[in-house]
């Protein structure tokens, strides 16, 4: 089940919104599909967040990320866990574009 909470838009001024605890997150593109599924552990949920709006090192996340939304919690493995399954069940088993490209796979062309 994806995160229920409304998306904000990817910015510095967003992110340093987030509080500094432990979570789980989703990045999206212009049309708020996600693109990228995360975790953060205790503390760190804010500057992950907020190191994203400036990502090197994934180019998905780079080109594409404009929103995010997220779940502070004491349980992100679970729970970052739970969202990737759920991704995967409602589309064919494929990892959300901007997961594969971090795991050094090419993203499948979506129809």
């Amino acid at each position: 089940m994806p995160i229920v909470k409304s998306w904000l838009p990817l910015t510095r001024a967003e992110t340093n919104k987030v509080p500094e605890r432990g979570g789980v997150y989703e990045l999206a593109d212009n049309s708020q599909n996600v693109i990228y599924i995360g975790k953060a552990e205790a503390g760190q949920l804010r500057k992950q967040l907020s190191g994203h709006t400036m990502d090197r090192n994934n180019p998905v996340i780079k080109a594409k990320a404009k929103f995010f939304r997220f779940s502070a919690t004491a349980n992100a493995g679970s729970e970052y866990k739970a969202l990737l399954e759920s991704f995967k069940k409602a589309h064919g088993n494929r990892l959300p574009e901007a997961n594969q490209a971090e795991m050094g796979e090419a993203p499948p062309a979506f129809e």
